[in-house]
């Protein structure tokens, strides 16, 4: 990140990266794997989805895309490490995005390689 670049808080910086996503055509939602907090039983229910799965899901131009989301001093964790293996292994992207203008950069590079594509 470039010292003139804000860094925006996960959910903005999420949001940011759907829009850019849904900009250029592509498909893009943001997957909750932490649970929910049910009120009627007063306790908070584990999630359902997989350990590990990225923040985003998205399909740009044919490309599966998992982009995991970090902000600050974050890093994956070794769950997040294995669902990257397992991605690229099935021939999907697997990006980590840590500020708007490095993901842009970054998917456009990927966009540029797998079609001659320039967004």
């Amino acid at each position: 990140m470039s010292m003139n670049q804000l860094q925006l808080p996960f959910d903005d910086l999420t949001r940011e990266i759907i829009q850019h996503i849904r900009k250029l055509g592509g498909w893009g939602t943001r997957v909750n794997v932490s649970g929910f907090y049910d009120p009627d039983k007063g306790f908070w229910r584990k999630g359902v989805t997989d350990p590990g799965t990225p923040d985003v899901m998205a399909v740009v131009n044919g490309l599966f895309i998992g982009v995991e989301v970090k902000t600050g001093h974050d890093r994956l964790r070794p769950q997040q490490t294995t669902t990257k293996q397992a991605i690229e292994q099935a021939e999907g992207i697997f990006l980590v995005a840590k500020d708007i203008a490095q993901f842009r950069d970054d998917l456009r590079t990927i966009l540029k390689n797998s079609r001659g594509d320039n967004p």
